[in-house]
């Protein structure tokens, strides 16, 4: 499993009451919180559910296949 910290807006506080969390913090722009990921598809699907609302994501690379899954997902739509 790998520590994952998300940055989210304000509208997405719910992650923290609806997931287990490893820590939460409050911020100006929202909230910070320290989950353990075990499985990245479960990651790349809360991260695409999210869309917009995720304001970063530490490490980096854990969002690599949720940008790689928007893209696809954007290219099909724009090619219909």
């Amino acid at each position: 499993a790998v520590v994952v910290t998300l940055t989210l807006a304000e509208s997405a506080a719910w992650v923290a009451e609806y997931y287990p969390i490893r820590a939460q913090r409050r911020l100006a722009q929202g909230i910070e919180v320290e989950l353990l990921v075990a499985d990245p598809a479960w990651l790349r699907s809360l991260l695409l559910r999210l869309g917009r609302q995720v304001l970063s994501v530490t490490p980096p690379e854990a969002a690599t296949a949720a940008r790689a899954a928007a893209a696809d997902a954007l290219a099909a739509y724009l090619a219909e």
